[in-house]
């Protein structure tokens, strides 16, 4: 889960990065979507849409105002879930080799390409049982807390 204001959208911005085989995440050019490599030497970075329903429930452009990104996966699948701050579904993937670790090594960039530009309020990250359930309510509770930072 990422939490984030001011976010320029004039490139693509990386949240969290994983130099182990080069995995990491972010938010695309203009805000339209997400980019994801797996942490895996076979992966190839992605973009994922945010910005239609293909495959969501909702549109969803990222902007300057405070946003969330809150990302899960079963454990016993490849499906990634992808839920903004209103916890509505803005994006499913599967994402074949997407590996079962990730050591985070960076937050905020990758190397010196696709740095953040903006403010990371918060990153949380959850693994087994600290991990809260993946249910609307759960996701709209966490997105509650950082709504109250918007303008």
């Amino acid at each position: 889960m990422f939490a984030f204001v001011d976010l320029d959208t004039s490139a693509d911005r990386v949240l969290a990065y994983s130099s182990d085989v080069g995995g990491y995440i972010g938010i695309a050019s203009g805000g339209t979507g997400i980019i994801y490599k797996s942490n895996n030497s076979k992966s190839s970075e992605v973009t994922i849409a945010t910005n239609n329903t293909n495959n969501s429930s909702v549109s969803h452009t990222f902007g300057n105002d405070v946003e969330v990104l809150m990302m899960a996966r079963s454990e016993l699948s490849n499906t990634f879930n992808f839920y903004n701050i209103d916890g509505d579904l803005i994006a499913q993937e599967n994402i074949g080799g997407g590996g079962t670790t990730w050591n985070l090594d960076k937050i905020g960039m990758r190397n010196s390409a696709d740095p953040f530009v903006g403010q990371l309020i918060d990153a949380r990250f959850y693994n087994g049982s600290d991990c809260p359930p993946t249910t609307t309510a759960s996701l709209q509770a966490i997105g509650n807390n950082y709504k109250q930072l918007k303008d």
